[in-house]
């Protein structure tokens, strides 16, 4: 891959002016969103992605949102995508949550309630942040690591990939996360009721009569690969992988 960046705060603060140029974003075969919502300032996030930026997209790319919904013109992006004109959606976030556009889930390839940060590790890192900032605050000596409180995780998994396929990533990634899951969960639960918010807050959690799991961490599952290359381009990506 090539990646490129947008991000004009940076740009300006580190002196790298190709992270200031949003056409060369727009190109790229995959677009990530991850921005903050800033409505004010010289650097407004708010539809960013507004209907003339969206028109300049085509369904051969794929646009992800996981940062924040207002990012996107949501409606602009309906409008769009009723023609058939948007690239592959795929979005975690959505403008006015918890009364989002639900006409646009029907276009999404994948469409959640805005949990990707919610795995078990994710919101634990969260609550420890605070921790550390509260033991700051007031002069107190940090007693307490986020490992102390994480269930073990009990995956082991074998890759004999010298070179690591399409396949065999996707068989490691849907191993430890199907994100498939959360995608059916959440367009069968929004067809029935404007259920938001609900779902957000009450993500994996465990139901009678249901064998649902709690979301894992790349990293929590440990990887025995027999190449040390493939060794080296798991761990890039997140996963506790060790040689034999």
């Amino acid at each position: 891959m090539i990646v490129d960046a947008y991000d004009p705060p940076r740009a300006l603060a580190e002196n790298r002016p190709e992270w200031n140029d949003l056409a060369a974003i727009l190109s790229c075969d995959i677009i990530c969103l991850h921005a903050p919502l800033v409505k004010n300032g010289p650097y407004p996030s708010w539809h960013l992605f507004d209907e003339q930026v969206l028109a300049q997209l085509s369904p051969r790319q794929i646009l992800l949102n996981a940062g924040r919904g207002e990012v996107v013109d949501n409606h602009a992006l309906l409008r769009l995508a009723q023609q058939g004109l948007t690239p592959t959606l795929i979005l975690d976030v959505w403008e006015d949550e918890p009364d989002i556009l639900t006409e646009l889930i029907e276009y999404c390839l994948i469409a959640t309630p805005h949990i990707a940060g919610h795995s078990l590790e994710g919101k634990t890192r969260g609550t420890f942040m605070l921790y550390d900032w509260l033991a700051t605050q007031t002069q107190q000596a940090i007693v307490h690591q986020m490992a102390d409180f994480l269930p073990n995780h009990d995956v082991s998994l074998i890759c004999s990939d010298e070179s690591l396929t399409v396949e065999s990533l996707s068989t490691l990634v849907w191993t430890i996360y199907d994100i498939a899951f959360d995608h059916s969960e959440f367009v069968s639960n929004m067809a029935q009721s404007p259920c938001f918010a609900q779902l957000r807050k009450q993500y994996r959690q465990p139901r009678p009569n249901s064998d649902i799991a709690v979301r894992r961490e790349f990293d929590t599952a440990h990887v025995t690969c027999t190449f040390e290359q493939t060794t080296h381009t798991l761990s890039a990506l997140g996963f506790s992988a060790s040689t034999l």
